[in-house]
């Protein structure tokens, strides 16, 4: 099963193995709309983070929703193998996807269109993000590489991290759009300068792989949770000084 919540607290979304994705009302409890026949499970589901757009992954191809009417708005296929990983930018008007095809594609949230192709990785695509001001997206790979992009036009702007030979599983931007952070299959959290592409820090204390990261609002600490049941806070700051 998947969920997610919307950041105004109002609705909660589920996707199930029955092919269903169902729309609720936080509060109460009540169900608002039930959508079925996706075609296949649904794995993940996002909210824009406007709550205007409700994203579901159903193996090779993602459909958006108005979650307040539960009406269709688009679908997105196009992928070869099953999608892993998708995020909304920060307007809601576009969504990247990642595949086990080893490709990412930028989107447009309401028509549907493909924006921009990435293929920038050798193995599957397990996490991918835009930046906070939408300009540019970061995909993490089973290759081992983390890799930037430009948001229109998919331009390469840096390849991180083609020196660690196992498998990116997260990633995250800051909130500031610098610095931006990964977490690994080895149980390493690295952290670069996405502007210029230079590591400057990694941390290193998880005995399973890296599922989630995410920064604090104010950037300066980045928590990062692992199968081996813990979740480790990382100082930022800290990081930033010892690099100086």
């Amino acid at each position: 099963m998947a969920v997610a919540y919307s950041l105004d607290g109002v609705l909660i979304a589920t996707g199930s193995s029955d092919h269903s994705l169902k729309i609720w009302d936080a509060l109460s409890g009540t169900l608002l709309h039930s959508l079925n026949d996706l075609g296949s499970d649904v794995k993940r589901v996002v909210f824009s983070l406007d709550g205007s757009h409700l994203a579901a992954c159903s193996d090779v191809s993602v459909t958006v929703w108005d979650p307040r009417e539960g009406a269709r708005i688009a679908t997105l296929p196009g992928h070869n193998s099953a999608i892993g990983c998708m995020a909304f930018s920060p307007d809601g008007d576009r969504i990247v996807t990642g595949s086990e095809d080893s490709s990412a594609r930028v989107w447009s949230a309401t028509s549907g269109e493909v924006l921009a192709e990435l293929h920038e990785h050798t193995s599957s695509v397990r996490s991918a993000a835009f930046s906070p001001d939408g300009s540019e997206v970061a995909t993490a790979s089973q290759d081992g590489t983390v890799v930037t992009c430009d948001s229109w036009t998919g331009e390469r702007r840096f390849m991180l991290g083609n020196d660690v030979d196992t498998a990116v599983e997260a990633i995250a931007y800051s909130p500031k759009n610098d610095p931006i952070a990964s977490g690994a299959a080895d149980g390493r959290v690295r952290v670069w300068n996405a502007k210029s592409g230079t590591f400057f820090a990694e941390f290193q204390g998880h005995e399973g792989e890296v599922k989630n990261i995410i920064f604090t609002p104010n950037g300066l600490d980045l928590l990062s949770h692992a199968d081996d049941g813990t979740v480790r806070c990382w100082s930022i700051l800290d990081a930033l000084r010892l690099a100086l």
